[in-house]
């Protein structure tokens, strides 16, 4: 765990997570721009403005949109559930042969070690509840607009304007919820998060530059 979990790499992937969604989702940047539309209303010209295709998106039969909306959709959506799924079945593993292992050379005859041995089961069982409502909050709001962005990719243009844009505003509020249950989730469900959030607004600066420092807390 400390091997893999040190303060280099720690660091390292916290730098590619500001990084990288910059470059992942540049096409976004290019594909979409603001245009206007001219209307007469009561004798009036009046201008709206919508969200719509760039030339530059239009142009060689729209591949860049094509390009963008592949990589929405396998990129962005699936590939992040896919890697999360794997990653959590994983550390539950971890997790459940570490507390066999630690039962295991604790005499068990012993009161003491019985109540050591408990106390252990449901910490983990705890932060197995946790990283599975984290993992079932992702995939319920991220994996449904990976298949909308995959079929749109599909199925044509055609597609995303009669279907995908009608759930627009519904994707919108189930981003904004998985950002925001996942901390009321790990503030309620665990009691060790709580403790090491409230440690990094106290006069302890070595915490908040030691990522070990937390990650110990949950172990």
């Amino acid at each position: 765990m400390h091997a893999i979990c040190s303060d280099r790499r720690c660091s390292i992937a916290i730098k590619l997570s500001y990084l990288l969604p910059f470059i992942i989702c540049s096409p976004t940047f290019l594909v979409f721009e603001i245009l206007e539309t001219k209307v007469v209303e009561n004798g009036t010209v009046a201008t709206l403005y919508h969200l719509g295709l760039s030339t530059i998106a239009r142009v060689n039969h729209e591949l860049l949109y094509m390009i963008h909306l592949w990589t929405y959709a396998v990129i962005i959506k699936l590939l992040p559930c896919l890697i999360l799924t794997v990653v959590t079945i994983s550390l539950i593993n971890a997790l459940s042969e570490a507390s066999e292992r630690k039962a295991k050379r604790l005499p068990t005859q012993q009161q003491m070690a019985r109540i050591r041995n408990m106390k252990l089961k449901k910490r983990m069982d705890r932060t197995s509840r946790i990283m599975i409502a984290v993992l079932l909050l992702f995939l319920a709001t991220e994996f449904p607009q990976g298949i909308l962005g995959l079929l749109s990719g599909i199925l044509g243009r055609g597609f995303f304007q009669t279907c995908y844009s009608l759930f627009g505003e519904l994707m919108d509020m189930l981003a904004l919820l998985n950002a925001s249950l996942n901390f009321v989730f790990y503030c309620c469900m665990s009691k060790q998060f709580r403790v090491a959030f409230g440690q990094l607004f106290k006069a302890q600066p070595s915490i908040m530059f030691k990522p070990n420092n937390i990650l110990e807390t949950f172990v």
